[in-house]
């Protein structure tokens, strides 16, 4: 009796620094990162030509779990050049950066998330006016650079244990402010040289997004 005692309490042992171990484990190998873009310029490039790059408008999400409802964002987006003519070229094009962290909650598949975003935007062009006679009048080097806030609130849908969709909305509220500089003058300056403007956009709005968890 005493050894099936001793036995049974041994097998209860090492049971139990099994499923420590894979406890442990598993906890190890969870998935905490999260890689993501926007699948919508994708939507919009599908119905022109494959080669009007313009239009593709990249977007590339981070994400980090750092509790287990708590996870910190990064975002880089390049917004549409389209706008663009001959007479004014980026030479960087308009890049944002956001950063912020983001708060979820949810069942299993389906899950909910709030929180804000700081961004910064920066954006270099060179604009040329021509004249009557195709000479030219004013040339311009044009730096814009730009502080955002944006509050969101968006869901996910998560349909395998890689991968989930998320859509996202909410407006950016930003403040712009930047400086001309002439590289040829040949008529007077109507231009102020140095500029500032407020802007609330839908930001985020229509974000539809592909992750990969790992």
């Amino acid at each position: 009796m005493k050894k099936q005692l001793l036995l049974g309490i041994i097998l209860v042992f090492i049971n139990t620094c099994n499923y420590a171990q894979s406890s442990k484990k598993d906890s190890i190998n969870s998935s905490k990162n999260e890689l993501g873009t926007n699948l919508i310029p994708f939507f919009k490039l599908s119905t022109t030509s494959f080669f009007n790059i313009n239009r593709l408008n990249p977007s590339i999400y981070y994400k980090r779990q750092i509790h287990p409802n708590l996870y910190y964002r990064l975002g880089v987006s390049l917004y549409n050049t389209n706008h663009y003519s001959k007479q004014e070229k980026f030479s960087f094009p308009e890049t944002h950066v956001n950063s912020g962290l983001e708060y979820r909650w949810g069942k299993r598949n389906i899950k909910y998330f709030t929180g804000a975003d700081l961004g910064y935007s920066y954006l270099k062009t060179t604009s040329t006016y021509l004249g009557t006679s195709d000479t030219i009048n004013n040339s311009y080097n044009t730096v814009r650079q730009g502080i955002t806030i944006t509050p969101f609130i968006g869901m996910q849908y998560h349909f395998s244990k890689k991968f989930f969709f998320s859509m996202q909305l909410g407006p950016e509220v930003g403040y712009v402010f930047g400086s001309r500089k002439q590289i040829i003058s040949n008529t007077p300056n109507y231009l102020p040289l140095k500029f500032k403007e407020y802007s609330i956009t839908g930001g985020v709005l229509g974000n539809f997004s592909l992750f990969y968890k790992f």
